[in-house]
């Protein structure tokens, strides 16, 4: 089975492919009563960011205690994992309404734990990214963002947005996250001075799958503009996978850039963006190849791609360059043309004839579903990005009649006690199956992966990851197949949107 956590390394790259088990954990509202607080919560003048052009922040995880104990589910990797993270924010510029570029760079490293043994490196690179930042926190999405904390630039690790109403008091605000479905709730703690103590809640779209309640507390230095401290707990009530952890991030220290430095900087990082922008959609094209030899042009066209920025000197963008290309080529020999040379075998297969039950112990026979189309979504509880896809692939099963196209879900839990947590928790209407033999005849091996098959239960699709456009992706396909439906004595299809053409 491919390690779950390659899908966070392919996030670095504007990318999500292979799904995921480690997620940044954030925790339910508490307020934590520390020396020096007080107690007042009366209105105080309106939290703003007050950067400065050429100023640099630097931010690291100085305390990292988590409680993750072992699993029997061979699903997942269970492993106790240790970050080691440092942010590096340079404001470049200050925008025409008010606001600043911020280029932010971060560096990261996964240790993996293991009883009795040194603690080795599992994964290490930089990633960058940018934001154009209002005064009030917020901020517009845009490629070079990602949506997993752990490893790909994400301004809310550092930032929190504040209220537009005149004072930040009780009851609070909230707010819901520029790049992905989570909300934010905070209110004022106290203060002891300038320093402002905020408290609030995190809610991720994941998080009634894992039992999840996360909490975030924010120090925020009102006469500098700066967020000095977040802390951040989750509590786990899933007693197969528990979670239980506190994480601390601080401002280790602020310093001035020199303005030539600076706007080297902004001027080669603007060079860089729409380059990475065409890389990830260069590997996102690799990962729905059909067959290796595509992937393996691909890769290469996106490795040359990168090779090809030797003019950009600035030492901050080169070093994200040169770690990308590292990690390119293993990750195309591990991760990228396996996968691919999974899905040429799988296309070479015959139909498939299977029969399995649902939930409720009835029986379902794939050979019923001839003559539609048919998505089967193959996932599991554990599966961050699996839980993150359901609202996706609800949406695709509104959007078609059952009578043309069945949409499946394939789920390889041991305990089913835990599928239909899921399925529950986040009202799956269509059909979700015992499916851990499935997934084996059909070579799955990451999660979540999609396999669309024509009328006549050959499979016309196959792709792996929740990736941001996979609602589109997989109705392009659909549509394609209802348009000009496949027969038993006709062509195979090749259905719009497999990747081919897509390195010209």
């Amino acid at each position: 089975m491919i390690d779950p956590t390659y899908d966070q390394r392919r996030v670095g790259y504007g990318i999500q492919i292979v799904s995921m088990a480690l997620i940044l954990m954030l925790g339910d509202a508490r307020c934590m009563a520390e020396e020096g607080v007080t107690s007042d919560t009366s209105p105080v003048e309106r939290p703003r960011y007050k950067f400065e052009v050429g100023q640099e922040l630097v931010y690291e995880v100085t305390g990292d205690e988590r409680l993750l104990d072992a699993s029997d589910d061979d699903t997942t990797d269970k492993k106790p994992i240790k970050r080691q993270s440092k942010w590096w924010v340079w404001i470049t510029r200050k925008n025409d309404d008010g606001g600043w570029r911020l280029v932010i760079r971060m560096h990261v490293k996964l240790l993996k734990i293991s009883p009795n043994e040194e603690p080795w490196v599992r994964f290490e690179s930089d990633f960058l990214g940018y934001c154009d930042f209002a005064p009030d926190g917020s901020f517009a999405p845009n490629p070079t963002l990602g949506t997993v904390p752990l490893l790909a630039i994400s301004p809310e690790a550092l930032f929190i947005r504040f209220p537009t109403a005149q004072s930040a008091s009780r009851p609070g605000w909230e707010y819901k996250s520029a790049i992905d479905d989570s909300q934010y709730r905070f209110s004022l703690a106290g203060n002891d001075g300038d320093n402002l103590h905020f408290a609030g809640s995190v809610e991720h779209g994941y998080d009634a799958s894992y039992e999840m309640h996360r909490s975030r507390q924010v120090d925020f230095d009102q006469r500098r503009g700066l967020v000095t401290r977040i802390v951040d707990e989750a509590k786990g009530n899933w007693q197969r996978n528990p979670e239980n952890w506190r994480m601390t991030v601080e401002l280790t220290s602020v310093n001035r850039r020199d303005p030539a430095w600076i706007a080297s900087l902004d001027a080669d990082s603007e060079r860089y963006w729409p380059i990475r922008k065409r890389y990830g959609e260069l590997l996102l094209h690799a990962s729905r190849e059909r067959t290796s030899a595509g992937c393996a042009v691909l890769l290469d066209k996106a490795r040359l791609l990168l090779s090809a920025m030797e003019p950009i000197g600035h030492s901050e963008v080169r070093l994200v360059i040169d770690a990308s290309l590292i990690e390119h080529n293993r990750m195309a020999e591990e991760v990228f043309l396996p996968l691919a040379a999974a899905r040429e075998k799988q296309y070479a297969q015959p139909p498939l004839d299977w029969e399995t039950t649902d939930f409720a112990d009835r029986s379902y026979r794939l050979v019923d579903d001839r003559g539609k189309v048919v998505v089967m979504d193959f996932w599991y509880r554990a599966c961050g990005h699996c839980i993150l896809a359901l609202p996706k692939i609800k949406e695709l099963a509104a959007r078609y009649p059952s009578d043309k196209v069945a949409l499946l879900g394939i789920n390889s839990d041991q305990d089913d006690e835990d599928a239909q947590h899921v399925i529950s928790a986040y009202e799956l209407r269509y059909p979700n199956l015992r499916g851990r033999e499935i997934t084996r005849q059909y070579g799955v091996k990451a999660f979540p992966t999609f396999i669309v098959l024509d009328q006549t239960g050959r499979i016309a699709h196959y792709a792996d990851g929740n990736t941001e456009d996979l609602l589109d992706h997989l109705t392009a396909i659909v549509d394609e197949l209802l348009a000009n439906p496949v027969t038993a004595d006709g062509p195979l299809a090749a259905p719009a949107g497999d990747g081919s053409g897509a390195g010209d």
